[in-house]
């Protein structure tokens, strides 16, 4: 089924430097990364989720592919696929970007569409 999400199905946490965020078993959340990343027209990323993460029971899933002309945080999901909880904190290393160079510019890098969405993210959005 496509569409909104009803009010009370989320709920928005912020986790400041220091605190920490117990993930449950079962339990999904949404983050973004500290880090603004900005990538040029002639260039695209690259993100996975951290191997040594998933060997503790610790789901990442985020877009593989950053495009060109991206300027912004990167959404991550956080799944807690164990059976105990997960302390998760602020600058918690959970991915990896790699990043490529392009043979040529992109035409049309990202944000310079009406229909790029995942613009100014101040907080993750579904």
């Amino acid at each position: 089924m496509v569409g909104e999400l009803p009010a009370d199905f989320q709920e928005d946490i912020v986790v400041r430097d220091g605190d920490f965020y117990v993930l449950h078993p079962g339990e999904t959340v949404l983050g973004i990364t500290k880090e603004r990343l900005t990538i040029p027209s002639f260039m695209s990323a690259r993100a996975e989720g951290k191997s040594s993460l998933g060997r503790r029971g610790l789901g990442v899933e985020l877009a593989p592919v950053i495009d060109a002309g991206w300027d912004d945080h990167i959404t991550v999901e956080l799944h807690n696929l164990g059976f105990v909880a997960i302390k998760v904190r602020p600058s918690f290393p959970v991915c990896a970007i790699s990043f490529e160079l392009l043979t040529s510019p992109a035409l049309f890098p990202y944000g310079t569409g009406e229909t790029d969405r995942y613009r100014g993210q101040d907080l993750p959005r579904y």
